[in-house]
């Protein structure tokens, strides 16, 4: 096995324990039907660009469906995880905002 398609396969574990954690808070990502087949998964995504590549959902508030994923460079992926986590504290803090003024 290359290691791309060992990176790959890597995350396409992640995704699955992505999808059990979010059920075990009560919630669901959907996935596309057919990915519970590595087989297809790797033909839907292909290998990574480069070593520094990171398989990535564009919308965080979608599932795993082939037109949600794209191959990030790492320092943007990084950069596109604080960015995600500020806006979840945001919105937790409007939330709580909004509770006390009612």
């Amino acid at each position: 096995m290359t290691d791309s398609k060992i990176k790959l396969r890597s995350s396409w574990s992640n995704m699955w324990a992505t999808i059990a954690n979010a059920e075990r808070r009560g919630g669901g990502i959907p996935i596309c039907s057919t990915w519970s087949n590595f087989s297809t998964f790797y033909a839907d995504v292909g290998d990574p660009p480069s070593p520094a590549h990171i398989l990535r959902r564009i919308d965080l508030k979608a599932g795993f469906f082939p037109e949600n994923m794209a191959w990030l460079m790492r320092s943007a992926t990084e950069a596109y995880s604080r960015e995600a986590f500020q806006a979840r504290i945001l919105e937790k803090v409007r939330a709580a905002n909004a509770r006390t003024v009612e």
